[in-house]
């Protein structure tokens, strides 16, 4: 088997295990939430430029391995969220900005052009909701 065939089926099998679908299901869930009234295309096409940046990310994150993987082993807490976040940094990375790429164009332009001038109700409740008081413990009670 050649080099490249082998590089290619070993990057294709490292990249595999990345959280890919993980990041690009946050971000289409989350970064804006659905029921801000976004269009199904809006989100379309900003999941596909999660998923461009994603795989950009990913071979980022590749290139960088053998800096960040001793670098997590020396860690003795985990360097983020997840155990992985920092070793595959460029998935989220790349995710993020490719969402924001594909994803913001579009939406300003729906929203200049239609949600603008259209009146829409929205679910998201945007009431505000003081927040309670901590409750601080008196040295009386510790004892």
């Amino acid at each position: 088997m050649p080099r490249r065939a082998v590089l290619v089926l070993s990057l294709a099998a490292l990249m595999g295990g990345c959280s890919f679908s993980r990041v690009v299901g946050d971000l289409d869930r989350e970064s804006p939430p659905q029921d801000l009234g976004r269009p199904a295309y809006v989100r379309y096409t900003a999941r596909t430029g999660a998923w461009l940046g994603g795989l950009g990310g990913g071979l980022m994150s590749l290139v960088t391995l053998p800096v960040t993987y001793p670098i997590t082993l020396l860690a003795e807490e985990p360097l983020g969220y997840a155990q992985d976040e920092f070793l595959f940094w460029g998935v989220s990375a790349g995710a993020a900005t490719g969402h924001f790429v594909f994803g913001a164009p579009v939406d300003v332009l729906d929203y200049v052009f239609w949600r603008g001038w259209t009146d829409q109700p929205s679910d998201y409740d945007f009431e505000f909701t003081p927040a309670t008081a901590p409750e601080i413990e008196s040295a009386d009670d510790e004892q």
